[in-house]
């Protein structure tokens, strides 16, 4: 016993000297894993990583460029188009080109453009004849003639029209950049043939101005960390690299090559040589005879430049973009080594030429560390691993073995010795427990009066308390037990814990399921939750806590079980009301962003596409404010089922708020998933809802966004697919747009016309034209529609198809076409003091004037203050306001006929166009859309649906109105097929009230036998 007196181990024998072997081993062990880890990748494997995001990155930007330049492509092919079939008149061009060439306020980018005819084509002996409109230094477009003039340069020589010869149909040709002569700027001219049969009979062509894609390309480089730009097939910047202000020089021309900035910066050199490998041609003699033929017939282009024009022409862009990689060790614009991603367009054949700074490796290698850092992790983890064996080895083990004796010395009468021969702590703690074992005889006879105190203590408790031994047995339970359980307690002495709830207190979680045998007493540790049964089967959750006694004759586990039924019931209300929408039932807009973050995340992580999708109701806020808030509701939980019904697996809907929801599609294909997805939707809501007698028509419109082309953040992209959505509204609504930077701005725009248009009213700078309406037989003047236009202070006359759909949206139409109700009858009121001819006035009617409650108060107030009678007033309402709500639809017009005003359907064949409706509504007259009226007499399907309308109308009693006629042809098939009224731009255009009067008066009753007669 003499070798148990000491109270301390040597250090190299004890568990803290082994525990540290171990520690020390599993570090060495890491430490050599993060060397392998890191010296096994490299930096090569950084690099090639890099120059992969970087040619990505490339393509994507050739890509937008493409976009930029189809829009020129496409315009050129329909002017060659139209050359080849439109008719061979002057006026015709002059009028017609400057309205092709002026598209959406793109002056940023089409510079102008023409049609140049081989002589003689267009006018017989005639060598010159070509209609250019360009844009003066003032931006404006206007026609110039020094091509014509004889004098002039002409044009049949020049660059861009000798390779069209040779072009393919509907093919466009790139010329080389050149100094606009007008303007100055820079400028590329894209040419398409124009043929009739397999004859060349000339070119037409728009000018490019490329200073609008030297800004998109400054920008797009500056998100890139470096700088972008372009260069065309002879080596002259499309764009220029953004110049450093201490090496720019005062000025320098639009147009410059790679050889006059290497001047500039001889740095540039290395770079230049790197991009001139990717213009090298093979010449061939099929492509030497090409370059022969266009060099000899124009003095504009020499024998190397016609072999460039061949290889570009001969090249069908079957070999897609082709991307090349360099690095280089000092960039004459960054100062510092970079990686150049060159890109060459197939047809155009000009490359695209991104750099960046090549320490982008280095952050990189930032990431890669992180990486590192997860490597080191799981070398800790291994760590861990070898010194829990050591500790079980040399800790576990040996007190398991002492637990066994003890479990053997607890037969024995007298209390029982360990015998451990160990040296160390556990040696130590098999003396000290000998030395207490002869106490626990005197401790078992307090033991015993505690548990009768105990049990008293138990039968008061609101827990159940139960009590079992050593071989899991029931011994006791309480009477919140009892009432708890649904059982007596005698009826489960002796029976199994499982009975009450499928777990075991004696088994310990790291013995994988073996039993326990406890040595001491231990109090209670932790709180676990268990399902519980009941006597009737039925199963509640509980929480369960479980102390040991440990005593003379065996072991008590002393467990604790509450009913946690009701609080459970609780926070799961509670979870549901933080994260879902109580209406619907929908996620809500903090458990949607949590969604998104995550998908964010995995997309990023996993390379892959995924989108979100902004949905809002259209014309919402009319049934919410006219039918209650209560079918509001309603109608927004119709819409979340139908909704709902659509989702496909793995995707997430969710209510934001009001009436916008948002939908999340993760790893999707391609965007044409969502775009699917988008129109189901559409269609899902285009079925009207019947809520309590009410038959309400909503309709959504959609912004999607895509991660990560959009956008890398969550709030961004939410962001976005909002801006979207509204640009969605803002083209008629119930469809769908995708986000781009162009709508990004478009919406700025938008958003600073709507506060301008808040004091539009007010400021007096809305201005009401008219269009006539003629007898189709006779051409004699029946009657004016009114049509608003805006006297924007800054941005001069606008067209109602730029502020309309901003009024809607927010609110103001209704007042606006309060204004244009009283301001068009106070013309005609002066129309009529004038003495001139008596005229019915046509007005539009919006959806939210129509359902207005004060319109025929209005319009009967304006009538009785102008001493105007109600017959001469037409009101013109689309099919699309008038299948809102049918019912209501049809109550408001009968309100309004009431008044004896006419009402007609507008742009009739573009919406329903439903013979059930022409039937139930109370209708006079019916507008043909000027889509089908525009060329009839060529067209066979507009000539079928014409015909079609106008018999239609006739054997319902309407009457008919062609709007849109601005041919000849077009009216005399009209006139043909018995239409009753005409309308276009043949008669007029829609003038101010002042220059109507001139243009009445100038038609005089010889000029209208004339139009009888001729059809004109």
């Amino acid at each position: 016993m003499r070798e148990f007196e000491r109270t301390q181990v040597p250090f190299r024998h004890g568990l803290q000297a082994r525990v540290l072997i171990g520690v020390l081993l599993g570090l060495a062990m890491m430490l050599a894993a993060v060397l392998l880890v890191f010296y096994g990748r490299g930096y090569d494997l950084l690099l090639a990583r890099e120059q992969a995001l970087a040619s990505s990155a490339t393509q994507r930007l050739a890509a937008e460029v493409g976009q930029q330049l189809a829009l020129a492509e496409g315009l050129a092919a329909t002017l060659a188009n139209l050359g080849e079939l439109l008719p061979r008149d002057p006026a015709l061009w002059r009028r017609l080109l400057p309205h092709l060439l002026d598209l959406e306020d793109r002056a940023d980018l089409i510079a102008g453009g023409g049609i140049w005819p081989e002589p003689g084509e267009f006018e017989s002996g005639t060598e010159r004849r070509s209609f250019f409109w360009g844009r003066d230094a003032a931006g404006k477009l206007r026609y110039f003639d020094d091509y014509n003039a004889p004098g002039g340069p002409g044009y049949h020589q020049e660059e861009w029209y000798v390779p069209a010869r040779h072009q393919s149909e509907a093919h466009c040709y790139w010329s080389r950049s050149y100094q606009d002569p007008y303007t100055s700027e820079a400028m590329v001219t894209c040419a398409v043939p124009m043929r009739r049969g397999t004859r060349f009979i000339g070119v037409s062509t728009v000018d490019l101005r490329l200073s609008g894609l030297q800004r998109f390309l400054l920008e797009r480089g500056q998100a890139l960390n470096g700088y972008a730009f372009a260069l065309d097939r002879n080596e002259v910047f499309i764009t220029r690299p953004p110049e450093p202000a201490e090496l720019a020089t005062a000025g320098h021309a639009p147009t410059v090559a790679v050889e006059g900035l290497i001047r500039q910066y001889p740095l540039f050199s290395e770079l230049a040589a790197y991009l001139r490998l990717g213009t090298q041609i093979k010449p061939d003699p099929e492509l030497s005879a090409l370059a022969r033929e266009m060099a000899a017939a124009s003095d504009n282009i020499d024998d190397a430049e016609a072999l460039r024009i061949a290889d570009q022409l001969r090249d069908d862009g079957s070999s897609g973009l082709a991307v090349r990689q360099t690095t280089l060790d000092q960039d004459a614009f960054l100062g510092e080594p970079v990686l150049v991603t060159s890109l060459r367009f197939p047809n155009a054949h000009w490359q695209l030429v991104v750099v960046q700074p090549a320490r982008l490796v280095r952050d990189a290698v930032l990431n890669f560390m992180r990486q590192l850092a997860w490597t080191m992790s799981l070398a800790i983890i291994a760590v861990m691993a070898v010194a829990g064996w050591l500790v079980r080895r040399y800790l576990v083990m040996p007190i398991r073995r002492m637990v066994a004796q003890l479990a053997a010395a607890e037969q024995a009468a007298s209390p029982g010795r360990i015998d451990v021969s160990s040296r160390d702590e556990l040696g130590l703690l098999a003396h000290k427990f000998n030395a207490y074992a002869e106490q626990l005889q005197t401790s078992s006879d307090q033991l015993r009066a505690s548990a009768a105190q105990f049990r008293a203590v138990t039968e008061l408790a609101h827990d159940a308390l139960i009590q079992i031994d050593d071989d899991g047995l029931i011994r006791s339970l309480n009477r919140s037990g009892e009432l708890m359980f649904g059982w007596r307690e005698e009826d489960l002495l002796g029976a199994s814990l499982s009975r009450l709830m499928p777990w075991d207190p004696r088994v310990d979680g790291d013995n994988a399921g073996r039993i326990e045998r406890r040595a001491t007493s231990r109090a209670a540790t932790r709180v676990q939750e268990f399902g519980a049964e009941r006597r009737d089967g039925s199963f509640f959750p509980a929480e369960v806590s479980v102390s040991y006694w440990r005593g003379p004759s065996g072991g008590i586990y002393n467990i604790q079980v509450r009913d946690v039924t009701e609080r459970k019931r609780s926070e799961e209300q509670i979870r549901m009301l933080a994260t879902h929408d109580t209406l619907t039932g929908l996620p809500n807009r903090t458990l949607f962003n949590d969604r998104l973050e995550q998908a964010v995340e995995q997309s990023l992580r996993n390379g892959t596409l995924m989108a979100v999708l902004f949905l809002d109701l259209d014309h919402f806020k009319l049934a919410n404010d006219s039918l209650g808030h209560a079918v509001g509701d309603a109608v927004l939980s119709a819409v979340a089922e139908r909704l709902r019904k659509r989702l496909v697996p793995g995707a997430s809907l969710a209510r934001l708020g009001g009436d916008e929801f948002a939908m999340l599609l993760p790893q999707i294909a391609d965007v044409s998933v969502a775009a699917r997805m988008a129109n189901t939707l559409i269609t899902a809501l285009a079925e009207a809802f019947d809520i309590g007698g009410h038959r309400v028509q909503v309709g959504v419109s959609v912004g999607i966004t895509l991660c990560p082309n959009d956008d890398q953040n969550a709030d961004q992209l939410l962001r976005k697919a909002d801006l979207a959505m509204y640009h969605a509204k803002a083209e008629g609504r119930n469809t769908y747009r995708f986000y781009t930077e162009r709508l990004h701005h478009e919406l700025m725009e938008r958003r600073a016309l709507l506060d301008d248009l808040g004091n539009a009213i007010s400021g007096n700078q809305f201005v009401l034209h008219y269009q006539p309406v003629v007898s189709a037989s006779t051409g004699a003047l029946h009657g004016i529609e009114a049509l608003i236009r805006w006297q924007h202070p800054q941005r001069g006359l606008l067209a109602p198809d730029l502020f309309i759909p901003l009024c809607e949206s927010s609110g103001l139409i209704a007042s606006m076409g309060q204004w244009v109700i009283e301001r068009a009858l106070a013309d005609l009121a002066a129309w009529d003091a004038a003495g001139l001819p008596s005229v019915r006035l046509a007005l539009n009617l919006s959806l939210a004037q129509f359902h207005d409650p004060e319109l025929v108060k209005v319009v009967s107030s304006a009538l009785t203050r102008n001493a105007l009678t109600a017959d001469r007033i037409e009101f013109e309402l689309t099919e699309t306001v008038l299948m809102h709500d049918q019912d209501e639809a049809v109550a408001l017009m009968l309100r309004l006929r009431s008044l004896g005003v006419c009402l007609t359907v507008d742009d009739f064949g573009t919406g329903y166009s439903s013979l059930a409706y022409l039937k139930r509504f109370p209708v006079q007259k019916l507008k043909i859309d000027k889509s089908f009226v525009i060329g009839v007499a060529d067209d066979p399907d507009s000539a079928i649906i014409c015909r079609s309308v106008i018999g239609l109308g006739h054997n319902l009693g309407m009457e008919l109105v062609a709007e849109g006629v601005e041919r000849k042809a077009d009216l005399a098939f009209i006139q043909r097929h018995g239409c009753d009224w005409a309308q276009g731009f043949y008669y007029s255009a829609a003038l101010p009230m002042p220059e109507l009067r001139l243009w009445l008066a100038a038609r005089s009753p010889a000029a209208e036998v004339l139009s009888t007669t001729t059809g004109g």
